[in-house]
């Protein structure tokens, strides 16, 4: 009888763990930058490709919390890889995704989110950056 409510008590355990962890992990960062009233500042960029360095598809983001003092804008183009877990890409260009902001004629903190969404379910986060604005 014993071994039966300690079996109980621990699938009980398990099956609230895990209902309760998410099923995937949501990286989370946070930027923070200082603009001049008028300027438009890159916030982050993203290109997507696999081992032989070809292009695997492109990031989509969208922002939470709309921006008052400014704009946020997307837009493709090429860029620099700088960070990649792939040593030969880093340094080469690449076409992907970036995230621009232009600063508004007011100075003041800005802050928003940039969510980025999982490539193989849109619907999915896969990174969320919170980012905060001085502009000047």
């Amino acid at each position: 009888m014993e071994s039966i409510t300690l079996r109980t008590l621990f699938l009980s355990t398990v099956l609230t763990a895990s209902i309760c962890l998410p099923a995937f992990a949501v990286e989370k960062r946070s930027k923070s930058y200082v603009a001049q009233v008028g300027e438009t500042i890159r916030i982050w960029g993203w290109a997507h490709f696999d081992d032989n360095f070809k292009t695997t598809g492109f990031a989509n983001f969208k922002v939470k919390g709309r921006p008052k003092l400014g704009a946020v804008s997307i837009k493709q183009e090429k860029f620099t890889i700088s960070n990649s877990s792939i040593e030969k890409c880093i340094g080469r260009k690449k076409l992907g995704r970036a995230v621009y902001y232009t600063a508004g004629s007011k100075s003041g903190k800005e802050r928003f989110t940039l969510v980025q969404m999982k490539r193989s379910n849109q619907s999915e986060v896969s990174r969320e950056i919170k980012v905060e604005i001085i502009v000047k």
